[in-house]
């Protein structure tokens, strides 16, 4: 039984580990301006790398139209496109200017 559990758990390890390499997770920072939609989608322009990103951060209010510098780990999803999970707010540098 032990032997089985350990065999499982190796495997599991194996396969989670597998799968977070082939996104390529990297830890970075982005700057730029919150645009949350009606539906309460988030995403951030770059201002380093003209990329825009799309957001998850779960802990953390932020708001519509105000510039932030945010810190986590950044991700392309299977459809190529840029995530962030963030970690942290860096910075609130107010509202955006036009």
């Amino acid at each position: 039984i032990v032997v089985g559990i350990a065999a499982f758990a190796v495997s599991l390890y194996a396969w989670k580990h597998k799968h977070a390499g082939d996104k390529r997770i990297t830890q970075a920072t982005v700057t730029g301006c919150v645009d949350k939609s009606s539906e309460g989608i988030i995403s951030l322009k770059n201002e380093k790398d003209n990329q825009t990103y799309g957001i998850i951060a779960d802990t953390l209010n932020l708001k519509n139209g105000e510039r932030v510098e945010l810190a986590g780990n950044k991700y392309k999803d299977d459809a190529g496109n840029l995530h962030m999970d963030v970690r942290t707010l860096v910075n609130d540098y107010g509202p955006c200017t036009p």
